[in-house]
Parts: structure tokens; C-alpha cells; sequence
């Protein structure tokens, strides 16, 4: 199957795996290959506890990034209560930053016998970009580049970006299609991938997601003295569907999101309220399980509404949140139930060049975040606070000495 608003095959393609880079709590944590990074976040993605991981999916294409849309996450938005892009990179500073001294620090606690601290320089110029960059890291490959191509640019007009293996098609200034070819010609697993965008009145209202294996073969018929591959390609099955329903105020009302891995349908349908300042108050998550043989994925994405499933779900869970706000409208609470075990509680303050955010399992403490900020509304500290043996431990810490021009 083919498929719809397939940009075609592309025989330029060269054949290399495209990393994602994964931050927790601001700080990059690892770059791990993309068809693992699915399997590994498929769940934690989905619910807001025990840890908050952000993945961000974008490719490079020269001196910018092209990030991947989505359908918006109302019960994620508290999470730029950890201003991740601050910490990690002094390009989303705000006001004239000149340099950047950043600490990291591992202290020492009940569970660690040594601590240990990491030193990261940063010059900028004055147009915000870095300039020089250094840190004591033994093994460090960021450099100055890499730093400055992380802020995104927008993509205006009609136009298609042909980056290595990845080729996108924008209208209007909106992504429609990303195609990926992936394969090493020595390596037996290799994939392409077709996702396709549709937007009404400017909003995202559904992603299909496409791919195809490839299988590489010697060619024994080759006549020359170097060694020939063929490429055989699978039919297309689609992997993700994601789609949007959005009320007349322009908020997201419900999200349904459908994913296959191996033998497996994966279902999530959310829904959202929220206040008169349209602020999201709760949300409701229900999700399924079922075995690919008794759930037809393209009969189902054509009315999900009448779709009969043959068979009881494998597995079944729910969720809700629920959201508090004080009287500047300020997130103050986060209450998350799933159902049979308990809830998981957020509780952020804000005081005065502070904000703190306590997280609670069942009611008891686990770990906290203190955020200390500058005259420019920039974080210069970070402390994060953990549970050992029923008393709070300064785990680790990050310190900015910011210089402006």
C-alpha cells in the first residue's frame, strides 16, 4: 500500500540512521537511534510522572532545525516550568547574554559516596550566537554549531528541503510531508518512513504515519569487482495515527493517537476541559491494548466513532489530571490519578526570583526542584532535592553565571 501524499522514492538517499537528542530536566541525556528511541518512550511520553522526559524530535538541514509537528499536549504545558532550554543551551537566554560559566554538579548523598563537577563555557556574540564553546567533559562533541542550529527557524512559503536522507514538503509555511530512508547497505534491518500532515483553520488535526522495511541482498548477477547491493522493499503498513478535534475557541477538545509495535495496536483517546482563560483544568486518558490479529488499523482510522474490535482489550488503563491555578492564573497544582494506584501529585510555588516544584507519590515526597532566577528572568540555579530514607537530600545542582553585554 501506498502511502497518501507519498513524496516518492529517492535514490540519492544516503543510507544513515538519524539520531534524536533526549533532555531530562534541561540536561541532554543521551543520543540513541530513532527506531529505538519509539519503543523506549512509546509510554513514558504519555503521562507526566514519575519523571518528566522531553523528547525532541527535529533534523538538521544546514544552519537550522526542522522540528516535526505534533498534535499539542495541554497537560504538558507546566513542564517549561523547568526551563530545560535555558539550562542547556545560552542561546534561549534572554537579554544580551556576552558569556556563560555553568556548572554541574553530583553531590554527595547517602547513595553517592563521590561527587563530581562539570565546567561548560560559552562566549556569544552579539547576535545571540555562540562563538566559543569548552567544558572540562573528557568526551565532549558539542561544539558551537551544534548549539546555534538548535534554535529553530521558520519555514515560510511553499518549498521542499532535501536533507541527506530526509526530504520535506512545506505549503505555506506548514510541514505536509516528511520522508525518511534509512538503511546501512552491510545491515539486514533497514526502513523508510512517510508521514503525511493535514491542518484545517491552521491547526494540526491528523498525522499519518508510514513504513516500509528494506531488505539488502548481494547482487550475484554484479559483473564488477566490487561488491553490489540490491535493495527490496516491503509494502507500505502504516505504524502512528494521530488526530485532533478542536472546539469552536480554537482548543484542543480530544486527541487519538493509535501506534503498532511487532504484534501490538496501542490506543490512546484524551480528552480536556478547561477554565474561562482557557486554561486546561483536566484531562481524562484512556488507553488499550490489543493483539494485531483481532484490530484492523486502517479499517479502524476510517470511523474510529462505529469500529467494532473483535476481542477485549489485552490491557486497559486510565488516567486523569486534574489542574489548580491561583489568582494570577499561575499553575500551583497537578493532580494525577491512574486508576488502582494512587495519585501523583505536583505542587509549584512561586516566590520572589523562586519557583519550586515538589513532586509526591501517593503523598509522599520523592523529589523537588528549586529554580532561582536573575533581573532578566533567566535561571541562575538549579537544585534538585530527593527522598532517602524519608529525608531530603541535595541531589544535584546547576549554577549560571551570566555576563550581559
Amino acid at each position: 500500500m501506498t502511502p497518501k501524499n507519498y513524496v516518492g522514492n529517492h535514490s540519492r538517499a544516503k543510507l544513515t540512521t538519524q539520531p534524536k537528542l533526549l533532555f531530562i530536566y534541561g540536561q541532554p541525556l543521551c543520543f540513541i537511534i530513532q527506531k529505538s528511541e519509539k519503543k523506549m518512550t512509546k509510554k513514558l511520553n504519555i503521562i507526566l510522572y514519575p519523571i518528566l522526559l522531553i523528547a525532541i524530535n527535529y533534523s538538521y538541514s544546514q544552519n537550522q532545525i526542522i522540528t516535526t509537528p505534533s498534535i499539542e499536549s495541554p497537560e504538558q504545558e507546566f513542564i517549561s516550568v523547568f526551563q530545560k532550554d535555558k539550562l542547556s543551551n545560552p542561546i534561549f537566554l534572554n537579554g544580551a547574554v556576552k558569556e556563560v560559566k555553568k556548572k554541574v554538579r553530583e553531590h554527595v548523598t547517602l547513595n553517592r559516596k563521590i561527587g563530581n563537577q562539570k565546567n561548560y563555557d560559552y562566549s556569544l556574540n552579539s547576535l545571540k550566537q555562540i562563538s566559543k564553546y569548552s567544558s572540562d567533559e573528557e568526551f565532549d562533541d558539542m561544539t558551537p554549531e551544534l548549539l546555534n542550529i538548535e534554535k529553530e527557524v521558520v519555514i515560510k512559503g511553499d518549498t521542499i528541503i532535501n536533507h541527506d536522507n530526509i526530504w520535506y514538503t512545506f505549503k505555506k509555511g506548514k510541514l505536509k510531508t516528511k520522508t525518511e530512508k534509512t538503511a546501512e547497505l552491510s545491515s539486514n534491518e533497514a526502513f523508510m518512513d512517510s508521514l503525511s500532515f493535514n491542518y484545517k483553520k491552521n491547526k494540526l488535526i491528523e498525522i499519518h504515519h508510514y513504513k516500509r522495511d528494506i531488505v539488502t541482498e548481494v547482487n550475484e548477477s554484479s559483473t564488477s569487482n566490487l561488491i553490489e547491493y540490491n535493495l527490496l522493499y516491503t509494502d507500505y503498513e502504516i505504524k502512528n495515527y494521530t488526530a485532533a478535534k478542536y472546539g469552536k475557541n480554537g482548543l484542543l477538545n480530544s486527541k487519538l493517537d493509535i501506534s503498532t509495535i511487532e504484534d501490538l495496536i496501542f490506543v490512546y483517546k484524551t480528552s480536556y476541559q478547561y477554565n474561562d482563560s482557557n486554561k486546561i483544568t483536566s484531562f481524562k486518558r484512556v488507553f488499550e491494548e490489543h493483539d494485531i490479529n483481532v484490530f484492523n488499523f486502517s479499517e479502524y482510522i476510517k470511523n474510529t466513532e462505529k469500529y467494532n474490535v473483535k476481542a477485549k482489550p489485552i490491557e486497559n488503563e486510565e488516567h486523569e489530571g486534574v489542574y489548580y491555578y491561583d489568582e494570577k492564573n499561575r499553575i500551583i497544582k497537578i493532580e494525577i490519578e491512574k486508576f488502582n494506584e494512587g495519585k501523583h501529585t505536583y505542587n509549584i510555588r512561586y516566590y520572589k526570583n523562586t519557583t519550586t516544584v515538589a513532586y509526591l507519590n501517593k503523598g509522599k515526597f520523592e523529589m523537588e526542584f528549586q529554580f532561582t532566577y536573575d533581573n532578566n528572568n533567566n535561571p541562575i540555579k538549579e537544585l534538585k532535592y530527593i527522598n532517602i530514607d524519608g529525608r531530603k537530600h541535595l541531589d544535584t545542582s546547576i549554577v549560571l553565571d551570566i555576563t550581559y553585554y
